[in-house]
């Protein structure tokens, strides 16, 4: 490249740079190598176009998001009382079985609990749930930065240190609105209408489904109180948007899986739309809550979302491809093909072998699932952060509030983008070519 042209390349990225100085105090360069440099500059550039355009929308909501504030902080100040009359009955059980189903309103839960359903058997059941979870927690996390009100004061009120611990953001973001409380109502209506098939046309299985829901959403809710991390008006708030999510997505998550994993342009569409929608989300999230509790927790909950899409579109896109084949062979008959297991091995294929002797029973091949596929996750979830934050910081050399902050999300996105897709589409794929890959059946025909 003539020495001119680098020149002039160099001074419109530095010139970019200064605008987008100009128009945000907080922002500073991002210098490094000059691709990934001009990339940061216009980022950081239409962030602030953007929020200039926004600006008569938060100077109309200031009004209301303050009287909004003070009116809770109302209510939370008469409400203390009742929640320290709630605390005043714990007892050693009480504090340990809290603390446990708290957990269960853990982003970290379902990361455990979602891959074993997605490996054993359940697959789009743990889709769905995975698309539930992530988006309704992603909204919950933002209205609790926009809002910006504090959990109950401790003390007077109490926190044991083992629910610290195990909470996804230690209690360090804010309280409106309880995210447990919204996933104990999203959550069990979701199951209850996948499930509708096996309770629908037995009075005893509906009662069976509305008593565990119940039960459900009660305790996570209830032990958010009993463990000082929200005021009521948090679990009611929580409740709230818990229903409006579920009333959105319950209806269309079967929909929405489906134009995912189905062979054409609309998935990659979606895929689309939804990266679309992360990237306007994180370019506008407020400067000084980039790196506080809730943006990083959002940006892997986005990255989970969108590992899940790609990951169970390239797993639906191969199961295609081998019905195809087999069909093919068989002259095009209706057919059923079985994964199952053990399947035969080519000729020195030792790991194949060795694994398949491992898992020769199906309760050995689940555990032998379990283990790898949480084994291939770690490993990627670890290169892809070591990756990550070199290529950010050697490349990019982020400097400033703004310019760190969108560094920290977009590492934390990549990562558990890598976590999820690793889980829905490239586990399987192993577990498919060692033959214990779960028995299921697809049927395929014209």
């Amino acid at each position: 490249m003539p020495a001119a042209t680098t020149a002039a390349a160099a001074a419109a990225a530095a010139t970019a740079t200064a605008r987008c100085q100009q128009q945000q105090p907080q922002l500073a360069s991002a210098v490094g190598v000059p691709a990934m440099r001009r990339v940061a500059a216009a980022v950081l550039l239409a962030r602030g176009w953007a929020l200039r355009l926004l600006q008569p929308l938060a100077q109309s909501t200031a009004a209301p998001l303050t009287r909004f504030r003070e009116a809770k902080k109302l209510g939370d100040a008469r409400q203390l009382g009742a929640l320290l009359r709630v605390q005043a009955h714990r007892t050693a059980l009480r504090d340990a079985f809290f603390v446990a189903t708290s957990f269960a309103g853990n982003a970290d839960f379902y990361l455990l609990l979602l891959p074993t359903m997605i490996w054993q058997g359940a697959p789009e059941l743990g889709r769905k749930i995975t698309y539930m979870v992530t988006s309704s927690l992603v909204l919950g996390n933002t209205l609790k930065d926009i809002v910006a009100l504090p959990r109950p004061p401790s003390p007077p009120v109490w926190r044991p240190t083992s629910a610290l611990a195990l909470d996804s953001s230690a209690f360090a973001d804010f309280g409106w609105p309880s995210t447990h409380a919204m996933n104990a109502v999203t959550n069990p209506l979701l199951v209850a209408a996948a499930l509708a098939p096996w309770w629908r046309r037995s009075r005893r299985r509906q009662a069976v489904v509305v008593v565990a829901s119940l039960l459900w959403a009660s305790t996570i809710s209830f032990g958010r109180l009993y463990l000082g991390a929200h005021s009521r008006s948090d679990v009611f708030g929580g409740h709230l948007l818990g229903a409006l999510v579920a009333a959105f997505w319950v209806p269309l998550v079967p929909r929405f899986d489906a134009a995912v994993t189905a062979a054409g342009a609309a998935g990659a569409w979606m895929i689309g739309g939804a990266v679309s929608l992360s990237v306007a989300l994180f370019t506008l999230y407020p400067a000084q809550l980039l790196a506080g509790a809730s943006a990083p927790q959002s940006a892997e909950l986005v990255g989970l979302f969108l590992g899940c899409m790609v990951g169970s579109r390239q797993e639906a896109a191969r199961v295609r491809r081998a019905a195809a084949a087999i069909d093919h062979e068989q002259g095009g008959h209706s057919h059923s093909v079985e994964s199952t297991r053990p399947t035969p091995t080519k000729a020195g294929s030792r790991a194949r072998d060795t694994v398949q002797l491992l898992a020769s029973t199906p309760r050995r091949a689940a555990i032998t699932r379990e283990a790898l596929g949480y084994a291939i996750a770690l490993s990627c979830r670890e290169l892809t952060s070591t990756t990550a934050a070199y290529l950010i910081r050697s490349g990019f050399h982020f400097r400033g509030d703004v310019a760190e902050g969108l560094g920290l999300i977009l590492r934390k996105v990549a990562t558990y983008f890598v976590i999820a897709w690793t889980m829905a589409g490239v586990s399987p794929a192993v577990f498919r070519w060692l033959g214990i890959h779960h028995n299921h059946t697809i049927t395929a025909g014209h």
